[in-house]
């Protein structure tokens, strides 16, 4: 294996390499395209050539993004192929232990899975890429706190740490933070330019009408809640300006604000049920608690349904009734397979049983029927149309599955060479399926890719020209991810599309570009805390 990449250093990556060699654990925060890769690689290389018989770890957040690394690396430090390696089936043990093995891939998951398997004193690095990922219970930040008693070298690489940064630093015994934006002088000669362009849509007065129908059914929802006081009366007032004002956790607003809820609702039931073991069976109070412990099991039903409420609202106003239909046509093949049904929790069992949900497919296929579904749609089948002929490779990124599958139907029906790529939890696509995708995107053999948020991360396509984002990201990270697939050989384009009004798109649109400054200065603070603290120079950051 080569001390170093075949690829020469650039001046600012070699400055890197010097620093975190000579300071210990780093955060590398470097814009995507930047190298933040191939920095990696050199610090590996170097170690492995100081310490013969030595391994590195290097962990990926996707199976697809391990392997990219994997063939890189083999291609860039001139390894065999047993000495670079993923760690995957059942010969992970032979793989850990071989003394051949010197950089060995895989998933946060599998490395969480395997760490009484790896000989510790071997390692000499760990580089942990999508840092971000590192906080809470994630399989990163199990492996981040299982390595804190070992004598090794972290490197956590990074577009963007999001706002949880102080846990991952914690975690990582982060000494140093450097920082490389493509704006910076000595990076932004390697940077190709993007165009970002962004677009609103107002909803047909017909969609507008369907979406009152089902935030009728939420209300109904929130009522029993309120009625019962599980619910405050106006405790959820206007979802979206909460959203704007940032008052919700992390993730989906509909999920995050009543997990509180679920955990209450939960707790009290294990206090009741405590009282009524100690009560007599026929006594008033016993007879009081059954009644209040009725109330908490349909409670659990009520806030499941509206969590589901809302997901539909939000596939409409940001989707449209293609991808609802979908969603509903899901719910109710479950509905006629007792097998697919028993996958769900009581509370959707019950809302597939209960909810008007052929009802609701009848009025989709209503609208559908006289051409009326989301205007985003038509916009994306003239644009597409448009860069295709141009002989442009585009990118599309959804969410959620049925929206994926939704635009590549609506796409081929034009012509127009699309597939879909999605992950394999849940049923989705096997990780065979993936490479072979991505392989033919690669090859030119379609022009449109449109994909769920497996491709989010770290995957190198060099010919995207174009970019879309057909619904909202949903924080910062995400959006410097979907922008960073874009413009990595040559210049391009990012279109983000959002509907107008109080819906999840203009929200996150507008929430996750504020988030991008916030965390760019509270990073650039903990930067010179650190270097303050360590007593280092203040490393290369922009500003």
């Amino acid at each position: 294996m080569r001390r170093t990449p075949v690829k020469e250093l650039r001046t600012y990556q070699e400055e890197d390499k010097g620093a975190i060699l000579r300071v210990g654990n780093t955060m590398l925060v470097k814009d995507t395209g930047t190298g933040k890769t191939l920095t990696a690689l050199a610090v590996a290389g170097e170690l492995l050539w100081q310490n013969p018989g030595a391994q590195v770890l290097f962990s990926a957040p996707t199976g697809i993004l391990v392997d990219q690394h994997c063939e890189y690396t083999l291609e860039q430090m001139g390894a065999e192929p047993d000495e670079v390696v993923v760690a995957a089936g059942n010969n992970r043990q032979f793989i850990y232990t071989s003394p051949r093995a010197k950089i060995i891939f895989a998933t946060p998951e599998t490395f969480a899975y395997d760490l009484k398997m790896i000989n510790w004193s071997r390692v000499r690095l760990v580089v942990l890429d999508e840092s971000h990922e590192v906080v809470g219970n994630d399989a990163s930040a199990q492996v981040a706190r299982a390595i804190k008693p070992h004598q090794l070298l972290r490197l956590a690489l990074t577009a963007s740490p999001g706002k949880r940064m102080e846990e991952i630093i914690d975690d990582l015994d982060i000494k140093q933070i450097i920082i490389r934006e493509a704006t910076d002088p000595e990076v932004a000669p390697y940077v190709f330019h993007l165009q970002r362009s962004w677009q609103d849509f107002e909803l047909p007065l017909s969609m507008k009408e369907l979406q009152q129908k089902l935030e009728a059914m939420a209300d109904k929802c929130r009522t029993f809640l309120e009625n019962h006081k599980i619910l405050e009366k106006d405790s959820q007032p206007l979802l979206y300006q909460e959203l704007r004002q940032e008052q919700w956790q992390e993730g989906f607003p509909q999920r995050s604000q009543l997990l509180p809820l679920y955990e209450d609702l939960t707790a009290e039931r294990k206090q009741l049920k405590r009282q009524l073991a100690e009560l007599p069976e026929d006594s008033q109070e016993a007879r009081k608690i059954r009644r209040r412990l009725s109330v908490i099991d349909a409670a659990f039903n009520q806030v499941t349904m509206l969590i589901s409420t809302w997901h539909m609202i939000d596939l409409l106003q940001s989707h449209g009734v293609g991808t609802l239909r979908s969603h509903l046509l899901t719910l109710l093949e479950a509905a006629s397979d007792k097998d697919k049904l028993e996958k769900y929790s009581p509370a959707v069992r019950y809302l597939i049983k209960n909810w008007p949900l052929q009802r609701m497919v009848v009025e989709c296929d209503q609208l559908l029927a006289n051409n009326i579904d989301h205007p985003k749609l038509e916009f994306l089948k003239a644009k597409c149309q448009e860069w295709v002929s141009a002989g442009k490779f585009v990118l599309i990124f959804s969410h959620y599955r049925h929206s994926v599958l939704n635009i590549v139907e609506v796409l081929k029906g034009l012509g127009i060479s699309a597939q879909g790529i999605m992950g394999a939890q849940s049923g989705g696509m096997p990780r065979k399926q993936q490479r072979q995708i991505i392989s033919d995107f690669r090859q030119h053999r379609f022009q449109v890719l449109v994909s769920t948020a497996l491709l989010h991360l770290g995957i190198h396509l060099a010919d995207v020209d174009v970019g879309a984002a057909y619904d909202g990201h949903i924080n910062d990270i995400e959006m410097i991810q979907r922008e960073g697939r874009v413009a990595r050989v040559r210049d391009g384009e990012f279109w983000c599309l959002f509907t107008k009004g109080d819906c999840l798109d203009s929200a996150y649109y507008y929430s996750a570009r504020r988030k991008r400054a916030a965390n760019r200065a509270k990073l650039r603070q903990l930067k010179d805390d650190l270097a303050a603290k360590t007593d280092n120079p203040a490393q290369p950051s922009s500003g």
